[in-house]
Parts: structure tokens; sequence; C-alpha cells
């Protein structure tokens, strides 16, 4: 459907601009323990991503098997993991 390409989309876009601010900023970056762990991050993040079209796909099917409580917890990841990344880039903890 168009919504999912241009869901599609809008991440590919994003990691392009993300590889392409790497390749600006230097590979040598990349070696830097604070970096590897926002980009660690950034893949949960981009994991957490396909685990919800699953669910979905799953809600449209009308196959919900997760309680409400289990959406509201699983809603504050993405808050939790950009607190991290904002953190872990302002701060250089590592």
């Amino acid at each position: 459907s168009l919504c999912r390409q241009r869901q599609m989309c809008i991440r590919d876009r994003s990691w392009i601009l993300g590889l392409l601010l790497i390749h600006e900023i230097g590979f040598s970056q990349l070696g830097q323990k604070w970096m590897i762990l926002k980009l660690v991050f950034v893949v949960i993040l981009t994991l957490y991503h396909f685990y919800l079209g699953r669910i979905l796909g799953q809600f449209k099917i009308d196959m919900n098997s997760h309680s409400h409580k289990f959406y509201r917890y699983i809603n504050e990841i993405p808050t939790l993991l950009l607190i991290l990344i904002i953190f872990v880039v302002i701060f250089k903890p590592i």
C-alpha cells in the first residue's frame, strides 16, 4: 500500500542521510566508543520499528494477543532510546 511504501521511504531516507553524515564527519569517528553505542541504539530503534510493523500486521487480521498494558510499556521504548542517544551524543560518557 501507499502508506507502507511511504514509511519505508522515510526510514530508508533516514538511514541514507545518517550514513552520509558519518561519511561527512569521517569514518574515524566510528572507532569511538560513544559513536558505536549510539549506532547500537539506532539499530535497536530500527528493529523496534520492524517489530511494530509486524504487530500492525497482526492488528490488520484481528490477531492481537497483547494487553493494553503491553502497549503502554512498549510505547515508552523509543522515548527511552532517544533520550539515551541524545545523552551519549552530548556527554560522550565513554
